[in-house]
């Protein structure tokens, strides 16, 4: 069942990213720090809160599948039928990224996407219009957070906006399935 968030809450953090902050938000997997796709500022904060090597992407996260492939020069026909199929969050990895920044894409021309099911991450992309780079809420190496308390008072005191939707929830979160698609067919699965 979706939970209802508060207008406020969701305006606040567009206003965030669009003021080239990051954010600490709820996503359809687990906490995460998320900041506009296009914000170089706010990418450089990110990495910075997270002791993240900048060879390491981070997840882009889109709200439709149009805006998806305004951002590919091609998606793959078997990509659509994996996100049709999946009822739990999967993220893709995909080749042929357009009008990303060059600083997101991976050495080998690819880039992590996932088509968010949660209302509040679509309203949140949907309103900020851009994707939103992102990742979760731990520094490098350290365990994943499966719930807001869970995580670090360093990340929570460092981050430009948290938002309040969901901080309450006690169940614990589980991370997206990844799979790596390839124009040839190859097909990766790097995590179930």
């Amino acid at each position: 069942m979706e939970r209802r968030f508060e207008k406020e809450d969701l305006a606040k953090a567009v206003k965030t990213c669009q003021e080239d902050g990051v954010i600490l938000y709820p996503t359809d997997t687990i906490w995460g720090l998320g900041c506009a796709m296009e914000s170089t500022k706010a990418f450089e904060k990110l990495y910075q809160i997270k002791s993240r090597d900048l060879d390491k992407k981070c997840i882009l996260l889109f709200f439709s599948e149009i805006q998806l492939e305004r951002h590919f020069e091609e998606i793959p026909e078997v990509a659509w039928e994996l996100m049709d199929c999946y009822d739990t969050p999967l993220t893709l990895i995909l080749e042929g990224p357009k009008g990303i920044p060059a600083h997101l894409v991976a050495k080998d021309n690819t880039v992590a996407v996932r088509l968010v099911k949660d209302k509040f991450c679509q309203f949140l992309i949907q309103k900020l219009k851009q994707p939103i780079l992102s990742t979760s809420a731990n520094v490098s190496g350290n365990a994943s957070p499966k719930y807001f308390d869970s995580i670090d008072e360093k990340i929570k005191s460092q981050v430009d906006y948290i938002v309040a939707h969901k901080q309450d929830l006690k169940e614990k979160s589980k991370a997206s399935t990844i799979i790596k698609l390839m124009k040839n067919g190859e097909i990766n699965i790097i995590r179930k």
